[in-house]
Formats: C-alpha cells, sequence, structure tokens
C-alpha cells in the first residue's frame, strides 16, 4: 500500500456539511448561495487534507466537485491568513490557478467569481491566445488596480508565448 493510498483511509468519516469540515463561516454562507448544499463525496475526501496544505489529486467524473476543491482551499486560506498591507502598496495576487484549455479556465473563472465576490475577493480571469498555455485565474483582495496586473500578467503571457515558439 503506497502512502497516498494509506493517507485516504485516514479520512473514515465522509463529511456531510461544509461546517464540520472545519472551513471558515464565510465560506459556508458563500457556497450555500450558490447552492453548494454539501460536500460532494470527492470534497468531502480530499478537503481535510487540501485544507491541512496536502498535496494530492484527485480522480473522478466531471461535475463531481473537483474544482470546488481547490476554490474552498484557496479561499479558506486567503481569510484565515490576511495580508496587513505595508506603505500602502496594491497587494500581490494571493492564488494563481492554471488551467490547459480556455474552456476549463472559463469554468473555474464562473465558480470562483461566484464565491468569491459573495466572500468580497476580487477574481481575474486571462486567456491567452492559441497556442498560449497562460490561462489562469488570480484571487486577490479588495478593489484593486486590475490594469496593473493585466499589464503585468500580459508581460508573463507573451514571455510565456516566445519561450514556446523558440
Amino acid at each position: 500500500m503506497s502512502q497516498i493510498d494509506s493517507e485516504l483511509e485516514l479520512v473514515p468519516v465522509i463529511y456531510e456539511t461544509f461546517p464540520e469540515l472545519g472551513i471558515h463561516e464565510s465560506i459556508v454562507k458563500a457556497v450555500g448561495s450558490v447552492g453548494w448544499t454539501k460536500p460532494t463525496p470527492v470534497q468531502s475526501r480530499c478537503l481535510p487534507f487540501s485544507l491541512k496544505g496536502k498535496d494530492l489529486a484527485g480522480f473522478a467524473q466531471t461535475g463531481t466537485g473537483k474544482t470546488g476543491v481547490f476554490l474552498i482551499t484557496i479561499a479558506n486560506h486567503i481569510l484565515n491568513k490576511p495580508i496587513v498591507p505595508r506603505d500602502h502598496k496594491i497587494p500581490a495576487p494571493r492564488a494563481v490557478v492554471l488551467a490547459p484549455t480556455r474552456e476549463l479556465a472559463m469554468q473555474i473563472s464562473d465558480d470562483a467569481e461566484k464565491i468569491f465576490t459573495a466572500l468580497g475577493l476580487s477574481t481575474l480571469a486571462i486567456f491567452g491566445g492559441v497556442p498560449s498555455v497562460l490561462i489562469g485565474l488570480v484571487a486577490y483582495f479588495g478593489n484593486l488596480r486590475l490594469e496593473r496586473f493585466k499589464s503585468e500578467l500580459n508581460t508573463i503571457q507573451a514571455k510565456l508565448n516566445a519561450r514556446l515558439e523558440s
């Protein structure tokens, strides 16, 4: 038995509610507002690990809640570990999610927007052109100057595109 298999066995309980998982109370309200009333089986099994900062891989069919695992984990981390602004500088992104296709990035962005907006968090989806690999979602606090982020991320995308072409 591998270490991964043995760690999964450490989750003897299938959690029936989000509060049982110990996530931030405002996340429970946010996911409830988008119709997620209870954790899916993949969320119930994976969230106990991801919320503790453990790496994991969840394999399940489309629509089983895998995206919810990492969005809830990201939101929980951001809300439980706020950044104290220094010298009125614009805070950096708190999370970046990369997706292999534009379609998946759009789905992730839609889910993130619904949940994060209810939490007072902002999101920004950036889609590259074909054959770009930079398709991402940035989550950060407050009403920040998006143009600066767009400019910086466009620079990163241009560098990645140049690397792909060489």
